[in-house]
């Protein structure tokens, strides 16, 4: 024999929850992008100054998984500007510029990861910060 028990306003919390997951997901590609442009700004302030080209070429951008469940938030070179960035070198070479730039002399020059490395505490309390004022306003 089988009982079964209904839970009064059961249904208007799976529905409350479900348009708050919606609103997180609608919410949460603008707060990623906020987290790369945190440290696309370290970089573009790391970077050398020798030709603004560079610091140009530094962007971030947002892409999203095939279900568009999750935000990947990237901070890297304008791949419009490769043709500003390939250089042949005189023995026929093709290298990239900026990447010479981040690894050459032991990273002398290096301008994406160390501005990673300094700005990843102030991103996450970003990220903590505004997932739980979501949160907080949601109506569940």
């Amino acid at each position: 024999m089988r009982s079964t028990a209904k839970v009064v306003g059961l249904d208007q919390v799976i529905k409350n929850v479900q348009g708050f997951q919606k609103q997180l997901f609608q919410q949460f590609g603008g707060i990623v992008k906020e987290g790369a442009d945190i440290v696309k700004d370290e970089a573009k302030a790391k970077v050398r100054k020798k030709s603004h080209a560079t610091e140009e070429g530094i962007i971030s951008t947002i892409t999203w998984d095939k279900d568009k469940s999750k935000a990947f938030a990237g901070v890297g070179m304008d791949p419009a500007m490769n043709d500003v960035f390939v250089k042949i070198s005189r023995s026929g070479k093709r290298y990239y510029y900026p990447a010479s730039l981040e690894y050459m002399q032991g990273g002398k020059y290096a301008f994406l990861h160390p501005a990673l490395k300094k700005k990843r505490a102030a991103v996450r309390k970003l990220f903590a910060g505004k997932v739980s004022a979501l949160v907080q306003g949601a109506k569940l």
